[in-house]
């Protein structure tokens, strides 16, 4: 079996921790990331997240359908991170797990 490592397929996360954003609704994100940036999703913590079984984030699609919103369990986001990033889902799939 071929071994896969991230420096040949890195998925990349940035953690914005800013007070600034608190309140924040998911379809304001995509108005927020530069559109030079090669960005697919934004994965959103909220108190809930912190709170809830699962610990459930709120990611909001920047590429298929930006403002399109699903909450997942925060162990599936990753799974759903590479799936968007090599098409083979889109993010409306992920919505339609949601519902």
């Amino acid at each position: 079996m071929d071994e896969i490592g991230v420096e040949h397929y890195p998925l990349t996360a940035l953690v914005v921790d800013n007070p600034a954003f608190e309140g924040l609704q998911p379809g304001q994100v995509p108005a927020l990331v530069p559109p030079e940036e090669h960005t697919t999703l934004v994965a959103l913590a909220d108190a809930r997240t912190f709170t809830e079984p699962g610990r459930p984030l709120t990611v909001v699609d920047l590429y298929d359908s930006p403002g399109l919103q699903a909450v997942l369990p925060s162990r599936e986001v990753g799974s759903m991170a590479c799936n968007l990033e090599i098409a083979n889902m889109d993010f409306h799939e992920f919505v339609a797990e949601d519902q």
